[in-house]
């Protein structure tokens, strides 16, 4: 369990310092969002990068949504962001309790959501 919290630091780490991709589809396209959470029609973030927890969801990278979540603290900067990161949590561990009952990956990605929000 502890590597596995410090794959996710390094990675998360290392994934900071890459060079972001140009999302090249439809900008007005709604998004898959799983268990009908809702986001608003133009896809806008409070936090930038929010959206991506949701379509690594999509995609069942669940820990690739862990991982955009952790990334998230260092953009927050107002209480409303602050607001909306508390938000994403509740939601993101939603997901991942849900999947987790038929995925073992998901599972896995709980407890690691969890070790990281007790600080182990």
């Amino acid at each position: 369990m502890l590597r596995l919290v410090a794959l996710v630091i390094v990675s998360l780490g290392i994934a900071g310092c890459s060079k972001k991709e140009d999302a090249s589809g439809d900008a007005s396209a709604p998004l898959a969002v799983p268990d009908g959470h809702t986001k608003s029609s133009a896809g806008a973030e409070l936090i930038p990068g929010q959206n991506g927890i949701q379509e690594a969801l999509a995609t069942k990278d669940y820990a690739g949504a862990v991982q955009r979540y952790v990334s998230l603290k260092a953009a927050v900067a107002t209480p409303e962001q602050t607001a909306e990161y508390v938000k994403l949590f509740g939601e993101l561990r939603d997901d991942l309790q849900n999947a987790a009952q038929t995925e073992p990956p998901a599972a896995e990605a709980l407890n690691t959501l969890r070790a990281i929000r007790n600080g182990r």
